[in-house]
């Protein structure tokens, strides 16, 4: 199989993935009802929500993708592995990404196209506690003060998750995370010779975001 071939089969087993998380035919109705409680109506929100960020996020996952593929030895592992890892690590990824377009002030976030969307939103597709994890780690993580490469960086380390699920060979795995975990740490210590807790804080919203990820999981699924 070649690599194009290889990154279309993950891709669109991706998007299967995603697009099977929002069961949206199954709360639409058919007909009309003039008589719409506040739980339907709620419902219908949030379904409404669930479609605007589908339609957000499924471009994204083809952008993971290629990010992924660019990460020294990352198509090195087999198939399955690139496709656990970047399933289970996306919505980690997409926060990190997103982590500048948040505004804590007005609690909102800016989407790539230019929608805003405000908190209390997301609070109607996932729940208050999340909400305010994500809010937290966004905030937390600009504080940092990272660069762009940093940043990147920091993507490819959370990417290469050892510990997630459903991985048969995570020794691999492994094996490339720590090479990316040294690579940070050096230019963290090179462009930051003045913060030399800034490795150690980045390595707390690690686990601060897994932390996350994990919880979203569980609200979402």
């Amino acid at each position: 199989m070649s690599a194009g071939e290889s990154e279309t089969n993950i891709t669109e087993t991706l998007l299967i993935c995603q697009t099977s998380d929002w069961p949206v035919e199954r709360y639409v109705s058919s007909g009309s009802d003039p008589v719409v409680d506040r739980t339907d109506l709620l419902e219908r929100q949030k379904i409404s929500m669930w479609e605007s960020l589908a339609a957000y996020t499924t471009p994204e996952i083809q952008r993971v993708v290629e990010f992924a593929k660019r990460i020294p030895n990352f198509t090195d592992l087999i198939q399955e592995h690139q496709l656990v890892l970047i399933k289970t690590g996306f919505f980690e990824l997409w926060l990190i990404r997103m982590a500048r377009m948040f505004n804590p002030q007005f609690c909102t976030i800016t989407l790539s196209d230019g929608e805003i969307i405000c908190r209390d939103q997301l609070e109607i597709i996932y729940n208050t506690d999340l909400v305010r994890s994500i809010f937290q780690f966004a905030s937390g993580f600009n504080d940092l003060h990272l660069n762009d490469g940093e940043i990147g960086l920091f993507c490819a380390v959370v990417l290469l998750a050892p510990d997630r699920v459903g991985l048969s060979d995570a020794r691999a795995v492994e094996a490339q995370q720590e090479k990316l975990i040294e690579a940070l740490k050096l230019q963290l210590s090179r462009n930051h010779s003045s913060d030399p807790q800034l490795f150690s804080n980045l390595i707390m919203k690690l686990s601060e975001l897994r932390t996350v990820g994990k919880f979203s999981w569980s609200v979402s699924f």
